[in-house]
């Protein structure tokens, strides 16, 4: 049975205990633990109580229907991948998710080793698809909304060109207290004035007459008026 969905999402251990239990709160726990809903940290609670009603319906479809253990762990098997659709790709719509549905159910619905085994018959075929179209497509835009990863985006408004608003500022009483001096300045060094430069005595003036070697007019005056 190769490539095939059969005991992988539940044993046959977990079937045949579902299969005698007959509490709903009951039934939901055990599923819960087999299909590996419970320990799905990627879940929230609310989520997980969707899911675990979700497998509970196809449980008790598969019981109604009176499949055996191989049968209903392969559904159960196929009905997980189709919710994981929209979980593992969130641009998955309804289209694509259900020729998915269908391309899992024909592979399991055709002895063709090792791409399809023969478990269901062509009734189980229909009838599990009329299930599924009724119950999970039917509501296959309220199960992506709940399933899907919810991406929160923030928008920051900063001020253009990168200027930033400056910080308040603190107030005066919380500054550092400084004790404020005051010195006298130094008084400059005393200006030394230049000393005056030593005055040059004049020599007395001498006349003309003098200067070539003649007497001046009064001194020889005198001295003739003298020899008369």
């Amino acid at each position: 049975m190769a490539d095939s969905l059969a005991f992988t999402a539940i044993d046959e251990l977990s079937i045949q205990k579902l299969n005698d239990t007959h509490e709903t709160d009951a039934v939901k726990s055990m599923l819960s633990e087999a299909i590996g809903v419970a320990g799905d940290d990627d879940l929230d609670e609310a989520q997980k109580e969707v899911a675990i009603d979700f497998y509970f319906y196809c449980f008790a479809f598969c019981k109604e229907c009176g499949f055996d253990t191989l049968k209903t762990s392969t559904f159960l098997s196929i009905a997980k991948q189709t919710c994981n659709f929209i979980r593992l790709d969130a641009s998955t719509d309804m289209n694509t998710a259900f020729e998915k549905f269908k391309a899992l159910m024909f592979a399991h619905a055709v002895e063709r080793s090792p791409h399809a085994v023969l478990i269901f018959s062509v009734e189980d075929v229909e009838k599990v698809t009329e299930f599924m179209l009724n119950s999970y497509f039917r509501h296959f835009k309220l199960y992506k909304y709940i399933f899907t990863a919810k991406e929160q985006v923030t928008l920051v408004q900063e001020l253009p060109h990168g200027v930033e608003v400056p910080a308040a500022a603190r107030p005066l009483d919380d500054a550092l207290t400084q004790s404020i001096v005051y010195t006298q300045p130094s008084e400059p060094p005393p200006v030394e004035e230049p000393e005056p430069a030593p005055m040059e005595e004049e020599e007395p003036a001498v006349a003309e007459g003098e200067a070539d070697g003649e007497p001046a007019d009064g001194a020889g005056g005198e001295a003739a008026a003298e020899e008369s």
